[in-house]
């Protein structure tokens, strides 16, 4: 196994995250990534080599990795009086960040708005 960085280098994995299982007919090599982490993002390629003529073959995957990122709230909520008699609608932003991307709800007075909330 081997691992292609975006910058086109190539680096083979270390053999302490190799396990070989033979049989008389095949071999397999399990690559496993252990605390996996941002930099472990990339191409990986497994390449076979005939002990016969030296043929070569092999076959490549694409590891994408995120980092989990708890939600964030990035506008504050502020309190608004609002003159009924001149308005027709408000908005209230609420903007949440994070990885994967946070589900936003509205509640009022404890129940959930699932139909009243425009997106």
């Amino acid at each position: 196994w081997h691992h292609l960085y975006p910058d086109n280098v190539t680096e083979a994995v270390s053999s302490s995250m190799l396990k070989m299982k033979q049989t008389a007919y095949s071999n397999l090599l399990v690559l496993t990534l252990y605390r996996v982490q941002l930099e472990n993002a990339g191409k990986y390629v497994c390449m076979a080599e005939s002990r016969e003529d030296g043929g070569l073959v092999k076959a490549e995957t694409l590891v994408h990795v995120e980092a989990m990122v708890p939600p964030t709230l990035r506008i504050g909520l502020v309190d608004q009086t609002v003159d009924a008699s001149n308005t027709t609608s408000m908005s209230l932003p609420c903007r949440a960040d994070g990885v994967p991307s946070p589900e936003i709800r509205w509640f009022r007075d404890g129940e959930e708005m699932a139909g009243d909330v425009a997106g």
